[in-house]
């Protein structure tokens, strides 16, 4: 009698949030109805919301009269007025909107004094705002394309410039989105060898239109950063990141941290910055993180710092990056990803030893954490005792789990394993057979990259 939905929903909002909705939900429904009493169970026990039958213990314990049905049912009313409460948040939340859409119905309602006296201040306001953002040539778009295709006079007044403004602010928007679209395409191809060669072309003449803003400069400087691994352009975003252009608890300044990050390993490990340079793009992508309230601090986003770091820190350093971002960590299983956490840290250190008692009943929010988990286990193996009966055992075993689970399992975590597994079976072969040679050319992508570098060189 499960309603994920619900339970789903309600364990992503925060103590205010739900005296948000409470508030929201008391609207409609009276404080003695079912729904409501309903609603104070899930609040008094909302820690628990993850439990396995949560629902059912809760109709069995507080509503006991109430059949199974009757009671999803009651379940179902709350996650409806959940979504309503869901959406306005979000609209309340959106910069700009609330007078964007006043200025829309002044228009339609012919109140075109109030209009023209909403649009002026809210012209004013997103000029004068200090930083750079997304938001402000396309709030300007929308503000003067509701001003003119209206029937409000001021667009025959004798000054002509309203439709040109309209159309200047969106260019600019669309060159800006175009960069960015642009910016995520060059990631998934990348990151996931997806090419989307059409859109590419087409994000590209949108670009090379004439008119430009400080913000497409700054997007421009990522792009040519992140297509080429540019020493210059990526010095030029850092020294942008840290100062006050971008607000830095935007979702724009968080994407450009990510980006940023992405390029300081190829960077550092070419040589090209130093350590503390690459130390830089890592704590502000974590803060920007952290302060960003639509972005969840993710397990993945930990223990990808902590494995790249790892490589530059010592393992005091790493230990106390993973103690002091732990508990920002929005997960079911937060003894789980600090133990992993742990086992990645001794993983780039050499200290195998620890790996294999560390591993055992990990839970992972995502499954690919579990594959990598095993291969962490079969790493330590093979290092740390040499059994190497019980490592090729390990192997096939994975090989025959990823087959099982290959639908859920991303292609490039799937074939970059794959390779790590076929060349740690090499690097056995090897020992006995001089004549084996393993050239790091012969793979795409592989997993651990740096790590197979240390072993052919040893």
């Amino acid at each position: 009698m499960a309603t994920p939905k619900l339970l789903q929903a309600l364990s992503s909002i925060s103590d205010d949030e739900w005296n948000s909705f409470r508030k929201y939900l008391l609207i409609s429904i009276k404080k003695d109805s079912i729904s409501y009493k309903c609603f104070k169970r899930l609040y008094d026990h909302r820690t628990k919301m993850n439990l396995p039958d949560y629902d059912e213990h809760i109709n069995k314990k507080y509503f006991p009269s109430i059949k199974p049905k009757a009671f999803s049912n009651t379940l179902s009313r709350i996650f409806v007025k959940l979504e309503e409460w869901l959406a306005l948040e979000s609209f309340r939340n959106e910069r700009h909107a609330k007078e964007l859409q006043l200025i829309k119905a002044y228009n339609l309602r012919g109140l075109f004094k109030l209009a023209d006296q909403t649009a002026a201040k809210l012209e004013n306001k997103i000029k004068s705002e200090n930083y750079l953002s997304l938001d402000r040539n396309k709030s300007l778009a929308q503000l003067y394309h509701s001003q003119y295709y209206s029937n409000n006079p001021i667009k025959r007044k004798e000054d002509p410039t309203l439709f040109a403004d309209c159309l200047t602010n969106f260019i600019r928007t669309t060159n800006e989105y175009a960069v960015g679209y642009l910016l995520e395409l060059e990631n998934q191809a990348q990151t996931r060898n997806i090419q989307n060669v059409p859109l590419k072309e087409a994000l590209s003449k949108l670009r090379a239109t004439a008119y430009t803003s400080e913000l497409n400069e700054i997007l421009g400087h990522t792009y040519k950063m992140f297509c080429n691994n540019d020493k210059a352009a990526y010095l030029r975003l850092e020294n942008i990141l840290q100062s006050e252009v971008l607000d830095s608890a935007s979702d724009l300044f968080l994407i450009l941290t990510i980006y940023l990050r992405r390029v300081s390993g190829e960077l550092y490990q070419k040589q090209l910055i130093s350590r503390k340079q690459a130390l830089t793009a890592y704590q502000l992508s974590f803060l920007a993180t952290a302060k960003n309230n639509n972005q969840k601090f993710s397990a993945m986003n930990l223990f990808n710092g902590v494995t790249t770091l790892g490589t530059m820190l010592s393992y005091k350093e790493t230990e106390a990056f993973i103690s002091k971002w732990i508990d920002k960590v929005h997960t079911k299983h937060k003894e789980s990803t600090a133990k992993f956490c742990q086992v990645l840290n001794y993983f780039r250190h050499d200290n195998y030893q620890p790996i294999p008692q560390l591993l055992q009943g990990l839970m992972f929010d995502q499954y690919i954490y579990k594959i990598i988990s095993q291969v962490l286990l079969i790493i330590a193996h093979y290092k740390q005792l040499g059994e190497e009966e019980l490592v090729s055992n390990l192997i096939q075993n994975l090989r025959n789990q990823m087959k099982r689970n290959a639908s859920i399992i991303p292609k490039q975590n799937y074939s970059r394993i794959q390779n790590l597994l076929r060349i740690i079976e090499l690097l056995i072969k090897s020992k006995y057979d001089r004549s084996i040679n393993i050239n790091l050319e012969d793979y795409d992508a592989v997993y651990y990259r740096s790590w197979v570098n240390k072993q052919l060189k040893t």
